[in-house]
């Protein structure tokens, strides 16, 4: 019996969020679709069903996509409800259901050394509502990435997801949490995504790139992947991360669109240079201090430098004078995160004073033939 079904499964709750945002009536919804005002009401208050032909159209106009879109059809075409999905067709204001979180951030070994303060700045920013897109700007290897993955660490942990994660990623700075909760926790109900764009430069590439992470499947017919990707974003509040995405004048995908298309979204991008954009908001990043520490402790690129020593050779114990000679290779190194951590790793091999000198007469030291690592952060050239 219809009257008997489960509440939650009654199709009279279906499609909410869609024809809200869009603020549609039946009467237009129908117009776009091709069918009768009443065919819209009909479906919304799930006495009739409408054919494939009308669901894509429907699917369509809503703006929906990926899974969503493959959930849609289904629904829409079998005697499973749809109040699940929180889309709506119809004219009632009923509360929606709780958005489906997405997370795709990579788990970062080690701890983030020497840039609290930037982390902080850059957690004020994504609280901010009216931040849209920051670059963080910075030679390679200088740890833009690092510091990207810190920052959304700290949102979810702040939204309580991924705590493992805050204690491993970010180290002494867990205290970042509480203001993020404190500010707006929830900014990103949808989630946010991390992509890693390296060694991609054309506009296909990109978006093919930025869509696989978001596990978003491209169709190939009427509209174009760019259009399928902002549709996708469309309706959705959610903090895209695009790491490495180098040469953007050339690579032409459009930042500037995506942010014009989905109002919720919020860029969080890693260059070697700025966008150009004129609501860019900028963080340059330098090397880490390497004199200046407090009393009793290390300068940051001195502390970097013995962490990555001690995963060479764990039983690392360097004397004063090691610890004066880290601190001049650290200079000369200028705090560059890469290579320290690259000069580092001869521990194992090399005294810290045969790294100086080695260091003083060319880069002959900086390179890295570990499997796991990109090629990117294989070597650094002075």
């Amino acid at each position: 019996d219809r009257d008997q079904r489960p509440q939650d499964e009654r199709v009279e709750h279906q499609h909410q969020r869609g024809r809200r945002q869009r603020a549609f009536t039946q009467r237009e919804l129908g117009r776009l679709v091709g069918c009768a005002a009443d065919t819209i009401h009909k479906i919304e208050t799930d006495t009739r069903r409408p054919s494939r032909a009308v669901a894509e159209r429907l699917a369509d106009t809503l703006g929906l996509a990926g899974d969503e879109r493959l959930v849609f059809m289904d629904s829409a075409r079998s005697r499973r409800a749809l109040a699940q999905l929180g889309i709506a067709l119809g004219p009632r204001l009923i509360p929606t259901a709780k958005p489906m979180l997405y997370t795709h951030v990579p788990l970062q070994q080690g701890t983030l050394i020497g840039r609290e303060h930037e982390l902080t700045l850059l957690t004020q920013l994504l609280a901010e509502p009216t931040t849209r897109l920051i670059t963080i700007c910075g030679i390679g290897g200088i740890g833009k990435t690092w510091l990207a993955l810190a920052a959304a660490t700290a949102q979810l942990a702040a939204r309580g997801d991924g705590s493992v994660q805050l204690n491993r990623t970010l180290g002494g700075v867990e205290h970042l949490v509480k203001p993020v909760a404190q500010v707006e926790a929830t900014r990103f109900i949808h989630g946010i995504c991390f992509v890693d764009l390296s060694g991609l430069h054309s506009a296909t590439q990109l978006i093919a790139a930025i869509a696989a992470a978001l596990k978003l499947p491209i169709e190939y017919g009427s509209r174009s992947p760019r259009r399928q990707l902002s549709d996708y974003l469309r309706q959705r509040h959610m903090l895209l991360m695009l790491a490495n995405y180098e040469h953007p004048a050339e690579a032409g995908v459009p930042v500037d669109t995506l942010l014009a298309d989905a109002p919720g979204l919020v860029l969080l991008i890693t260059s070697r240079e700025r966008l150009q954009l004129q609501h860019e908001q900028l963080l340059f990043l330098g090397g880490l201090p390497v004199t200046a520490a407090p009393a009793g402790t290390h300068a940051p690129a001195v502390q970097l430098f013995l962490q990555a020593a001690h995963r060479a050779w764990p039983d690392f114990a360097p004397s004063e004078h090691d610890l004066n000679t880290i601190g001049a290779i650290c200079h000369i190194l200028e705090g560059i995160p890469l290579a320290v951590e690259l000069a580092a790793a001869w521990v194992a091999l090399l005294s810290p004073a045969t790294i100086l000198t080695e260091l003083q007469q060319s880069n002959d030291l900086l390179w890295s033939n570990l499997r796991d690592l990109p090629d990117r952060q294989r070597s650094f050239t002075r």
